[in-house]
């Protein structure tokens, strides 16, 4: 997973919307441009072990939420150099136009790994207000 100069981040939410009492889904878009976080999640990423089992079909629960679509970038406007799809089951990525293989959070468990990942992206998630 490359460390680029901008990330993309889509967080999706397949949970209830607190202020409305509608449900799901919807998706919060914002970028980071902070390289150390940049490259600390590019690394975070590249840690994780491949999933023995790549035809994984674990349904997702509303409970999971959120998922982070991370586009990385070397530019705003560039196209994607790599792209990590964080979803309750591991993480999918694609470098170029290359899928590799499906990546486990296993020995870590998804609920310290997404934590880890919403405590880096937190300080840019724009606020409501």
């Amino acid at each position: 997973m490359p460390a680029t100069a901008y990330l993309r981040v889509v967080q999706n939410y397949n949970v209830p919307v607190q202020s409305t009492r509608t449900a799901g889904p919807y998706s919060l878009t914002y970028d980071v441009t902070d390289k150390k976080v940049i490259a600390r999640l590019a690394a975070m990423i590249s840690a994780l072990p491949v999933a023995p089992d790549q035809n994984i079909a674990v349904p997702c629960t509303s409970s999971m939420g959120p998922a982070y679509e991370l586009d990385f970038r070397d530019s705003k406007n560039a196209p994607d150099t790599a792209d990590a799809a964080i979803v309750c089951f591991g993480v999918d990525v694609t470098v170029g136009s290359h899928l590799e293989p499906t990546r486990t959070m296993g020995p870590m468990g998804d609920t310290h790994f997404l934590s880890e990942v919403e405590a880096l992206l937190d300080p840019f998630m724009p606020k409501a207000g």
